[in-house]
This record gives structure tokens, C-alpha cells and sequence, in this order.
């Protein structure tokens, strides 16, 4: 399966979602309601590798690029969620050039880094009829690293992190960031902002793709203008948020 977002986010603005449960049919919505890109959240999330494995095959049945945020930056975490066929990664607590090159090692094969090789995982087609210098070709071609910036502590040391190969997306956490600063549950204060924003002319500055989570389509708008190209939402929000305007459009009808 050839990772459609790699190519789309160095041209335009990409859309996606993070889902923390299990559900395939959830999947095959979002994909069919053509979002470009998933993330299968087990760092909040409750799913096992079991149950994401057949997320994964939801996601290409819709045509929706499936990644994984792994629960920590630790070899078993990525190794798995990509062994099972998720096209990239997403890491959590980038802090510093040391994490972000730990993390393009775990998840590259060599000469680009020291993935664990198995030619017998759903990832490799099970090793039937398999071209094996091609499959890791196209692995490390096709694998996205995303990173996440979340502390103040990764915010200077960007410069450092920015000058690591085979990141594909700096993606910024407003809410942990936030905490970070000292405004717990305030993405929104302004100190936090005028951050992100730094950070993202450093990104786009270095020739590199960055990312945020928005809780709506509002505050995406501005993101875009500053040269983000990799928008995340949340399943769960955007669900709730849609429930209870349809709620509130009924209690309309019943009163009026």
C-alpha cells in the first residue's frame, strides 16, 4: 500500500483524526467520508495490538492512510504497530535530538536505522512470494516518523530535533504544552499560542512539515496560514460535538 499522505503534506493541507477505542466500522466511516489520514491512539487509548491490527485493514479497505501513536518511545511499541501494517508512527514526549533519533531508529530498517526485521509479519505479506530487498526499500520509504512536541523542554530544543533525518511531520500537542507552561487545561492562553506559532516558523523555516491537533475547524484556519500541513481532530469529539448539535436542532423543532 503506497503511503498517499507522505506525498500529499508536501503540497497542501492534509485532514485527519485520532481514535483512542475500538471500532473497524468507525474506521471504514472516517475513511469513507474521505479523511486522509488516521491515528490509532494507544497511548490514550485501550486497544491491543489484536484489535488495531484489524483497524489497520479497516483503514485500507476505506482508503484512509492508518497510523499509530505509540504508548512510548521504546522499541516493542513501534515495532509492533508497524509489523502489523500501520504506514507510520506517531511518538510521544519528543524532547530532544535523542528522542527524535530513537525514534527514526526503531522505526527505519537499516541502513537508516535498526527496525527489527521479520519477514514472517502481516507487514510483509507474511512472507509469501516476497521480494525481500524490495520490501524494505519500500518500507523505509513509505514509513512516516511523526513526532510530538509537547513540553516546553522540546520547544528549546527545536532547533537540535529539526536537524534529524526522516522526520516527516513535528506535530505540536496544544493541551500537554500547555500544562507544560503552567496552563493546565488553557491550549488557548496566549503565551501558549505565540509558542506553537514559533514553532511552526522554525518547522516550516527548515524546510520540514508541521502539525497540530485542533479542536475545530476554527482554529485550523490559522494553523494553515502559517504553513501547517498536517491537521489532526479527535473521533470522539467531533462525534459528540455532532450529537449534540443534532440534539439541540431537535429540542429546536419540538419548542418552536
Amino acid at each position: 500500500m503506497k503511503n498517499m499522505i507522505r506525498e500529499k503534506i508536501q503540497e497542501e493541507a492534509t485532514l485527519g483524526v485520532f481514535q483512542g477505542f475500538n471500532s473497524s466500522s468507525m474506521v471504514e466511516i472516517v475513511g469513507y467520508a474521505g479523511m486522509d489520514f488516521i491515528v490509532f491512539d494507544s497511548e490514550h487509548g485501550y486497544m491491543s495490538p489484536e484489535t488495531m491490527e484489524n483497524m489497520v485493514r479497516a483503514a485500507e479497505c476505506s482508503k484512509i492512510t492508518p497510523l499509530i501513536r505509540v504508548p512510548q518511545n521504546e522499541r516493542q511499541y513501534i515495532l509492533r504497530a508497524l509489523d502489523i501494517g500501520a504506514m507510520g508512527i506517531h511518538v510521544p514526549m519528543i524532547n530532544t535530538r535523542e528522542d527524535a533519533e530513537k525514534a527514526v531508529y526503531h522505526g527505519k530498517y537499516y541502513p537508516r536505522g535498526g527496525r527489527g526485521l521479520a519477514f514472517s509479519t502481516r507487514s510483509a505479506g507474511y512472507g509469501i512470494g516476497l521480494n525481500k530487498r524490495q520490501y524494505l526499500e519500500k518500507s523505509n520509504r513509505e514509513t512516516m516518523i511523526v513526532v510530538h512536541l509537547e513540553t516546553r523542554t522540546a520547544m528549546d530544543n527545536l532547533p537540535q530535533i529539526l536537524e534529524v533525518e526522516d522526520i516527516d511531520v513535528l506535530f505540536i500537542g496544544p493541551t500537554d504544552l500547555a500544562q507544560s507552561l503552567g496552563y493546565y487545561g488553557d491550549p488557548g492562553h496566549e503565551e501558549v499560542q505565540e509558542m506553537i506559532s514559533g514553532a511552526i516558523n522554525l518547522i516550516v523555516k527548515a524546510g520540514k512539515v508541521p502539525g497540530v491537533f485542533v479542536s475545530d475547524l476554527a482554529a485550523a484556519s490559522g494553523w494553515i496560514s502559517l504553513g501547517v500541513k498536517y491537521i489532526a481532530g479527535g473521533v470522539s469529539g467531533i462525534c459528540s460535538g455532532a450529537f449534540q448539535k443534532f440534539k439541540e436542532d431537535f429540542k429546536g423543532l419540538i419548542t418552536e
